[in-house]
């Protein structure tokens, strides 16, 4: 539906919200990845997992209202060094969008790149 939806005929890059590495290492892969490079491969862009980090491990979200996960919203997520991406459209991708806290978090790190056009996807959402 995506690669369909001129919207997103002009995505230079997918990317997915990370995992905190600890976390990573523990359960073994992060489930947006294979998603991600799925979208990816359906627009045929690339997919960088790296754009972003996760800085701080944090349990999980699940039972979390929008004001308890936006506590440290400015410290969870940072970017790697950005690689060539000044002026470049990053889709975003999470695997499920609650409060929108999360997306809101890596977005506001990945509109650090100049001239950067950010678009989100998800394969779920809680309305």
């Amino acid at each position: 539906e995506l690669a369909q939806n001129s919207n997103f005929k002009d995505v230079d890059v997918v990317t997915s919200v990370p995992m905190h590495f600890m976390k990573k290492i523990k359960r073994g892969y992060n489930q947006v990845d294979n998603f991600s490079q799925e979208i990816a491969n359906c627009l045929e862009v690339n997919y960088n997992p790296k754009i972003l980090k996760k800085k701080i491990h944090t349990k999980s979200q699940v039972r979390k209202n929008r004001k308890d996960r936006t506590e440290l919203l400015e410290r969870k997520f940072a970017l790697n060094k950005s690689n060539n991406l000044e002026g470049k459209h990053i889709l975003l991708l999470d695997d499920i969008i609650t409060t929108g806290a999360t997306i809101e978090a890596c977005a506001i790190q990945l509109k650090k790149i100049k001239g950067v056009k950010i678009s989100v996807a998800s394969i779920a959402f809680v309305d």
